[in-house]
């Protein structure tokens, strides 16, 4: 048969069958591919394998196909995957087969040298086979390959490469298969047996610490024919790679898997630091602590040595004469990853308790190891008898411990770290120490377990609901032990929080997360002995171990199916008609009770249990009937048949508990059970005996003693008395005060016996809680005050949170359902316990007070009910309106919102004439304004009388008065309604209610006006003119309503009739004006036309307007005039010619000494339409001008305000005629040239007018030759009256020079300017250099030699240029190297940059004069070159160089500066350090941070006492010089060089080349670390300049914001910002908002950067810091930035809400908001910069409240801010935005 067999087998083999075959593999049919490989399998394991090398010879490897086996897995598991193999399983096997151990070793070596590839494929994907697999697959290659030691090993090697191993390392993830087989385990073993053995495996012998030498191989495992794995520095580098893979911190296989490798394998800890990429800055996560431990492990492994000893077999036991590499031990001992910074962070102060702990414990493992090396070290040196000077081991050690200096935290560190902990010592013993011991030490344990509590809360990885090894309870139950017995308070609540963090994110309580805490205070605390039995001989067993037993059950249960306890939860909840998706364990444990699987003792410690369970979540449910249905049900299957007959006494004790929880779920339903006359005798005689007993000594005896009192109680089948319960809770107290609690729960609430007289004793409140001692009293009982007070006392403790008084609001919520209908007296004292509970938390709730609120008056069924039910009796009606006046607050909108149901409810009753009008006075002033004045009338015109329709009117009025007087905004039929009151209501002051409602919502500037709202029911002129402008006479009341009135109603047709009447000339102009002027706004605002009817009447007033304005009237009435006169003049487009000759007559007819303000803001805006008008008034303005110069010598403010509008009035004109202004040409420059808005006027004139050059250069000469002319043109401080008239003068001559060059362009007319030009970078200065280009453009001629004789001073000369520059001021020189301006450019720059200082110098003119210098007068000795220097101006040449605009800074000027100064400068410049000098290498363009550590450098030569940054003699150009030796000094001057790095840092930060430096040493977050461990306000400053330049780049915000996390970095500071660094946060903020790539960071982010840039805006403007003017100007800038992004951010209006909070607060501030303040460089400078940082403008309130209107513009939604801010913004009239809003908010207004 076996022949017959291996015949057929042979042909298989041959060709024939082979393509057959090789067809069914590589064809599409699964079950032929099936089929062959296990024919193929067959045939390689017939005979013992006899024919595997001919399988292995004719299988079809080519087959481009056959990869794709792997993939083809069945999608059916199955219980034996080797017994039912699918295609993929098949393919391994038959591979494994050809390397397994019956396989010969030369079809083994055959197989792997050919089929390699095909054979490690098979690893990709094994992490997803069946464990049988994974083990069948190890198991081979571990017994066919590494146990068969005649393969190679290069083979081996060859298969398992570093992706094999990596592809291995992913099984590490299946750890979920089950308790024994678990594919992890399977592989740990794997890869420790080939990965951990040096000479083994793929694991190498190297050198240790010692680097490998790359010469030759000299390793004693390799064979003759085998070549070298590697090249590199370490054998290993296989393990090199699968080191970095591996989750160390992550998986406790893998970091035993890692430990092992660096133990056999020294050499790789050093680059084990920087290839896994352990985050080791000091944090409070779970991974930073993961991360502290393992590393603190890899640095406890042993010293290597065997690696000091020669490996000769002749020199064994000799060490070697030179020790290993510094770097090698030193990452050993002291890694980089662990540097001196983070250890020092982590020990500050302000680290946490746990942070500082594990980060000692990793530098006492760092401080061990080095001891052990040091020790290691010097026994080698003395074995080597070296000399400890001059000895390479003892050299070794020196360096050794230099490098460990640096590396860790200074020595006052460590001290005060330790001082620290010695003086917390004391408070950690006391808190610790909370029983009778007195040594603090003993209670390191307790210590321990606050770590690991505050590890696990912080763990996101905990699994709590897991068995660890043998035990029956998950890790809950040893929680919940432990929450139990421990004795510690402060353990206790730790352990409440974690279970607490714990449970609320499961499905058990996905419903509600507050109800954890009522399952841990439901949970039993009784103690009893081992031997604890019953009087009728039922064991009493440990109560805690029962109910946490059985709940752990029930979790585990409900966690793995949770649909049973759902459906269950379902069933009970279809009875009542609720549906609930609640999961717990009372379900199950009524099951288990009716099943009788519980003991006697556990039941009734389950019932126990439950019935406080339930009790409390009673009072989280505000229908009930689900409880009250459970409890039914547990009823039922706890009933007297189904318990236990051997042990009466238990069963009757649970079924009292039985009946507590049915009396608790219907409070007030039940009958209260009388106290009995007498108490049996031997209850007597048992209180009496155990008064006499004395307590135990021990303290768990006299525990155990005062718990079986309460066992006592609760198994006692005897009624009892006040006094009784009295004497046990006075016996237990003498026991152990803690089981008070349990005592007073084990009291039977139908007999009130826990009140003795109006109050508990004082053992009962101490322990006693507001729900048990509630539900333990009676209706009766209630009545009395003193008892409530003391209820709410208990309701409302300190502390009290908004679940809890949440929970007594239910309470009593169900026990005045239960008692709604039947006792009225009960109802009263149930609401004013309610009223009392509510007022007391409203200072303990805070905010969530509201919330309360909404609870009582809103959610609450029986109070809502008790709201809308008539006919109540007189006590439930006054103690509901108490409830409501306690609470309710009239004025408040959100008061009002809660009851709005309610009153419109009354409302309708009131109007159906069927209720009682004093019960419904408690609600419907609550009703809306508009509702209210319904009402009214609706009661008015009814007729209804008596003494309760006039109270019931009375508080409506008062409602509405109330209302009113807090700018509500009302309806506009107000006005209306109220003159329909007026005959019915007389004593309502309707005049003046009126003019408030109309007059609040009238859209004008001029006087403060409130929110506009449309229209609903318009108020008929007729209704007005009948009420009011037929008044006798006109009040300012009147015409307020007159002008609301034309606003919001039709008036057009009524109004017209009421001009043409003529009544208005009886009125008063300066009342008149404003109703004329009112209706002119809204016809412009509407696009109307004035009828012709009216066009005779309006002239006539036109006329009057012209004469107000004239006249001196007051400036409000000509105010009005003259917007009358703008808004008239278009409308009667007929009338134009008549109406502009009325305007010119009415300038000819004015005084030449007149010149009404009024008549120039006219001409400005009627200018391009009556130009007529423009020309009359500027040539009156003109003689009245040239009077005014020639007779009055000062100027005042009425002087000034004409004088500008006649400058905006020629601004405006097209053109001037030349024989009207010529006067100014003489008047101004001889007499007034001092006054800066009189040369502003002659600017104005010289832009608008021709002139011939003759006048032109008289009017120059006029000016140079001027007596006063270089003090008139000095600089002026900022404190002196007109700081702007050096500026108006040089624009002056600037016009002057360029209106005729060719004849300006003269050497007299040059010379004097002279003086005048300080060479700075001002707009003044620089159209002085325009003024010298234009002179040296048009004579052809160079200035250059006038220069010569240029000075910085004004009053004094030089000889030559050198002499020029040592005039020049040099640490303005040196500023000016500092803030470089980069914008500047050789074009004539004299209109731009306007807002440049004039405290830095022109780095043109500098250059220029320095060249000049160089050709001229060049220094002749070495005291000159140093007097050179000590200018700076060299450091100005250096800044330059890295200028981008060649023009300036080109190649020619580089090179000539260099061959110039080669001499001098090579001499200092650390930048370049070549043997001879190379122009080709000075002309590259460097970082301007090189540049400024250079220009220091040199600075600090020549200035030696004064020197800003340490000198260097060399600077690498490829990093930031001197970063890490500055930053982390440990000189004596460590804080000054740290202080130099910082502002290096900042001055040279400018460009996206200093960028690329900047971010190569990761700088920023080195900062960043300094900044938040620093409270030095000085260096925190110092690294806000360097934020603030850094955000200035959009290269480096794109890169901080996606990488570094910058924003929420920033988020993290601005929690708790500083006063005087909430302005600093906020430029940091806009300069990121300004400069960020939004879309790259939007697309990169989700938007999410969005929502944490909103988050910093909100804890900045919540911080007090806000209130500031200037800080809530940058803030609500930046706001608006961030609101013009899209998509809106959801936050954005919450950030509005609260800064118009901010708003308010400063509103409310006299003096807060500036009339005008200045215009600020930083306000126009954005991005923000050093320069610019200690600047805090504060926009103008009327800017802060339009980018606030801008941002509720972008919101969604209309908010009532908008209201609010478009009342304010239509009182600035400021701009076109508050222009369009207002005739916006005309147009709604209009019906």
């Amino acid at each position: 048969m076996c022949l017959h067999c291996g015949r057929r087998q042979n042909q298989l083999l041959e060709p024939t069958y082979t393509r057959v075959l090789k067809g069914y593999i590589g064809g599409a049919n699964h079950d032929l591919i099936l089929n062959s490989l296990k024919l193929y399998n067959s045939i390689s394991n017939f005979a013992s394998g006899r024919e595997r090398k001919a399988v292995l010879e004719v299988f079809p490897w080519e087959l481009k196909s056959l990869p794709k086996l792997m993939n083809m897995r069945r999608k059916i598991k199955v219980e034996d995957p080797l017994n039912k193999p699918d295609i993929r399983t098949l393919y391994i096997l038959l591979m494994l087969s050809f390397i397994e151990t019956g396989s010969s070793t030369s079809t083994k070596a055959l197989f792997l040298e050919q089929r390699r590839d095909a054979f490690t494929s098979m690893f990709k994907g094994l992490h997803q086979d069946p464990y049988v697999v994974i083990r069948k697959v190890l198991e081979a290659c571990w017994s066919g390959m590494w146990g068969d030691s005649k393969l190679k090993r290069t083979l081996k090697i060859g298969v398992f490469n570093e992706v094999t191993l990596t592809q291995l390392c992913k099984i590490y993830d299946r750890v979920e298969d089950g308790d024994d087989d678990i594919p992890a385990d399977v592989v740990h073993h794997f890869l420790l047996a080939i990965c951990t053995h040096p000479g083994s495996g793929v694991c190498f012998k190297d050198n240790g610490w010692y680097p490998r030498e790359v010469a030759e191989d000299q390793r004693p495992f390799i064979e003759k024919d085998e070549t070298t794995v590697t090249k590199g520095k370490v054998y290993n580098k296989i393990l090199s790679n699968v080191l970095r893979n591996l989750k160390a911190n992550e998986d406790l296989r893998q970091q035993e898997l890692v430990m092992k490798i660096l133990e056999a394998c020294p050499e790789l800890v050093a680059s084990y630091w920087t290839g896994a990429g352990l985050t080791l800055e000091p944090r409070l996560s779970t991974r930073w602590f993961t991360n502290i431990a393992l590393s603190g492990s890899i640095i406890s492994l042993p010293v290597p040595t065997s690696s000091f000893l020669l490996e000769d077999k002749e020199s064994s036991g000799f060490y070697q004469p030179y020790p290993p590499p510094l770097s090698n031990v030193i990452e050993n001992v002291f890694p980089t990853s662990l540097g001196k910074g983070f250890l020092t962070k982590a020990l500050q102060p302000n680290s946490r308790s746990l942070v500082q702990h594990s980060t000692a414990l990793a530098l006492c493992k760092c401080l061990v190891k080095y001891g052990e090396v040091m020790k290691e070290f010097q026994k080698i040196s003395d074995a080597l008898e070296e000399v400890e000077e001059d000895g390479l081991w003892a050299k070794r050690i020196r360096d050794l411990e230099r490098e460990a200096r640096k590396r860790i935290p200074e020595f006052q560190v460590i001290l005060a770290f330790s001082q620290r902990t010695n003086a917390d010592a004391g408070v950690k013993k006391e808190l610790l120490a909370e029983n009778n011991e007195a040594s603090g030490t003993a209670h390191l344990d307790t210590l321990k377990q606050l770590h690991i509590l505050g590890i696990l809360e912080a763990s996101d990885q905990f699994a709590w609901t897991a068995k660890y090894g043998a035990a029956k309870q998950s890790s809950l139950y040893i929680l919940l032990r432990m929450f139990i017995d421990t004795p510690v308070p402060v353990v206790h609540s730790s352990l409440s929080r974690l279970i607490q963090h714990l449970l609320a994110n499961s499905i058990l309580f996905q419903h509600s997360a507050d109800e954890v805490e009522l399952w841990l205070v439901s949970l039993p605390t009784t103690k009893r002995s081992p031997s604890a039995e019953a009087p009728d001989g039922a064991p009493l067993t440990d109560e805690v171990q029962g109910v946490l037993v059985f709940l752990d059950e029930c979790i585990q249960r409900c966690l793995k199916t949770p649909y049973r306890y759902i459906e269950e939860m379902k069933t009970i909840a279809f009875r009542t008609t609720i549906q609930s998706t609640s999961c717990d364990g009372q379900g199950a444990a009524c099951c288990q009770m009716g099943a009788k699987t519980l003991t006697a003792s556990d039941t009734l410690s389950l019932v126990t249990f439950i019935r406080e369970l339930v009790f409390r979540l009673h009072a989280t449910d505000l229908d009930g009937s689900f409880i009250r249905c459970y409890v039914e049900q547990i009823d039922s299957i706890l009933s007297d048949v189904h318990l236990f007959p051997d042990f009466v006494l238990v069963t009757g004790a649970i079924r009292r508990e039985v009946e507590i929880m049915q009396y608790c779920t219907r409070h007030f339903l039940n009958e209260i059970v009388p106290p009995p006359l007498t108490v049996a005798k031997d209850v007597r005689e048992f209180l009496t005996a155990v008064e006499k007993l004395e307590p135990p000594a021990a303290d768990t005896a006299r525990a155990i003693s005062a718990f079986e009192l309460v066992d006592w109680l609760r198994l006692i089948d005897e009624p009892l008395r006040s006094s009784e319960i009295m004497r046990l809770i006075l016996i237990v107290n003498r026991y152990h005060e803690p089981a008070l609690k349990e005592l007073i729960w084990a009291t039977n609430p139908k007999a009130p016996l826990l009140w003795v007289g109006p109050t508990p004793v004082e053992e009962i409140r101490r322990y006693a809680t507001f729900d048990w001692l509630f539900v333990s009293t009676s209706a009766e009982q209630l009545a009395d005050k003193t008892r409530r007070s003391v209820l709410v006392e208990l309701a409302v403790a300190p502390g009290a949170s908004l679940a809890s008084v949440k929970r007594v609001i239910c309470q009593i919520e169900h026990s005045l359902n239960a008692i709604l209908l039947t006792k009225a007296s009960a109802v009263a004292d149930l609401l004013d316990l309610v009223n009392d509970v509510v007022v007391r938390s409203s200072e303990a709730l805070g905010a969530d007070h509201f919330a309360l609120k909404e609870y009582v008056f809103v959610h609450s069924p029986s109070i809502r009910s008790l709201s809308i039910t008539p006919k109540r009796s007189v006590d439930v009606q006054e103690a509901m309106r108490r409830l409501v006046h306690s609470n309710l607050r009239l004025t408040d909108p959100e008061d009002r919102r809660l009851v709005a149901e309610t009153a419109l409810h009354w409302k309708h009753e009131v109007e159906s004439g069927s209720t009682d009008l004093n019960y419904a006075g408690i609600w419907i002033p609550f009703l809306s304004i508009d509702a209210l004045l319904d009402l009214s009338v609706t009661i008015g015109e009814s007729g209804v009388a008596g003494h309760a329709a006039s109270r019931f009117l009375s508080t409506m009025v008062d409602a509405i008065r109330a209302r009113v007087l807090q700018d509500e905004l009302v309806n506009m039929s107000f006005t209306n309604q109220l003159m329909r009151l007026r005959s019915r209501l007389p004593d309502i002051p309707c005049s003046s209610m009126g003019r408030v409602a109309v007059d609040v919502r009238v859209p004008t500037f001029e006087e403060r006006r409130g929110a506009v709202e449309s229209s609903t029911t318009p108020v008929t002129w007729g209704v007005a003119a009948v009420s009011f402008s037929r008044a006798k006479t006109w009040t300012t009341g009147t015409v307020d309503i007159i002008r609301a009135l034309v606003y919001k109603t039709d008036s057009g047709t009524s109004f017209s009739a009421w001009l043409q009447t003529g009544n208005y000339r009886e009125r008063p102009f300066s009342l008149l004006v404003r109703v004329l002027r009112a209706r002119l706004d809204s016809i412009s605002c509407l696009g109307q036309t004035i009828p012709d009817a009216e066009h005779r009447h309006w002239v006539e007033n036109f006329h009057k307007f012209l004469a107000c304005c004239a006249d001196n009237e007051g400036e409000d009435v000509q105010h009005y005039a003259a917007s009358c006169l703008i808004m008239l003049f278009p409308l009667l487009a007929n009338l134009r010619a008549e109406l502009s000759a009325a305007l010119v007559d009415s300038v000819a007819t004015l005084p030449v000494m007149s010149l009404p303000v009024e008549f120039l803001k006219v001409g400005r805006v009627l200018g391009f339409e009556c130009p007529s008008f423009v020309d009359a008034l500027i040539e009156h303005g003109a003689q009245w001008a040239v009077r005014y110069f020639s007779d009055f010598d000062s100027f005042d403010s009425y002087l000034e305000s004409r004088v500008q509008g006649l400058v905006e009035l020629i601004e405006s004109a097209s053109s001037l005629k030349t024989h009207i202004i010529e006067p100014f040409l003489t008047v101004i420059p001889q007499k007034k040239l001092s006054n800066p808005l009189a040369v502003k006027l002659l600017n104005a004139v010289l832009l608008k007018a021709q002139f011939k050059p003759l006048i032109i250069n008289r009017v120059l000469q006029t000016i140079v030759q001027h007596h006063r002319f270089t003090k008139l043109c000095s600089v002026t401080s900022a404190d002196e009256p007109h700081p702007t008239l050096r500026d108006r003068l040089v624009q002056l001559l600037h016009i002057l020079f360029h209106l005729h060059p060719s004849n300006t362009c003269q050497i007299t007319h040059i010379l004097p300017l002279l003086p005048i030009y300080y060479g700075t970078i001002s707009i003044s200065d620089r159209r002085l250099l325009s003024i010298f280009r234009l002179f040296e453009s048009q004579r052809k001629t160079s200035i250059a030699v006038l220069f010569e004789k240029w000075e910085s001073s004004p009053d004094g000369t030089s000889n030559n240029s050198l002499e020029a520059i040592r005039s020049l001021d040099s640490n303005t020189l040196h500023r000016t190297c500092l803030q470089f301006p980069k914008w500047r450019v050789v074009e004539d720059q004299s209109a731009e940059y306007e807002d440049a200082t004039s405290n830095i110098y022109d780095p043109i003119f500098m250059i220029l004069l320095f060249v000049q210098m160089l050709a001229d007068s060049p220094p002749t000795s070495v005291f000159a070159w140093i007097e050179l220097f000590r200018t700076n101006i060299v450091g100005v040449l250096i800044r330059a160089l890295s200028a981008k605009d060649d023009h300036v800074y080109g190649r020619q000027w580089r090179v000539l500066i260099f061959k110039k100064t080669a001499c001098a400068a090579y001499s200092f410049s650390p930048t370049q350090r070549d043997s001879t000098p190379s122009p080709e290498r000075t002309v590259q363009e460097t970082a301007d941070v090189y540049n400024v550590a250079t220009l220091s450098c040199l600075r600090s030569i020549f200035y030696p006492y004064q020197f800003m940054y340490p000198i260097q003699q060399e600077i690498d150009t490829s990093d930031v010089p001197m970063l890490f030796g500055l930053l982390y000094s440990s000189s004596d001057e460590w804080r000054r060089e740290r202080t130099w790095m910082i502002n290096l840092l900042s001055d040279g930060l400018v460009g996206s080349d200093d960028w690329k430096v900047f971010k190569r040493r990761h700088t920023w977050d080195l900062l960043a670390s300094i900044f938040q461990s620093s409270p030095d306000r000085a260096l925190r400053r110092s690294i806000f300049e360097v934020l603030v330049n850094l955000t200035c780049i959009p290269q480096a915000v794109s890169s901080l914001v996606l990488k570094s996390g910058l924003l929420s970095w920033i988020e993290m500071q601005v929690m708790h910002v500083c006063d005087d660094e909430a302005v600093l946060w906020l430029k940091v903020l806009e300069n990121i908002i300004v400069t960020l790539d939004v879309q790259k960071v939007e697309a990169n982010t989700n938007g999410q950067w969005r929502y944490i840039f909103g988050r910093c805006l909100s804890h900045i403007l919540q911080s007090q810091s806000s209130a500031s003017p200037s800080v809530l100007s940058l803030a609500v800038r930046v706001l608006l930035r961030l609101s013009l992004l899209q998509p809106p951010l959801p936050a954005m209006r919450d950030l509005l809400a609260k800064a118009f909070s901010r708003l308010q607060e400063t509103e409310k501030e006299p003096g807060a908001w500036a009339a005008k303040p200045s215009k600020s460089k930083a306000q126009l400078c954005v991005p923000h910069v050093k320069a610019t940082l200690s600047e805090c403008p504060a926009d103008e309130w009327n800017q802060v409240v339009e980018y606030l209107w801008r941002i509720s513009m972008s919101l969604s939604e209309k908010t009532m801010l908008w209201d609010r801010l478009s009342c304010r913004l239509l009182l600035t009239d400021n701009g076109d935005v508050a222009h369009w809003l207002r005739v916006e908010a005309v147009k709604n207004l209009a019906p």
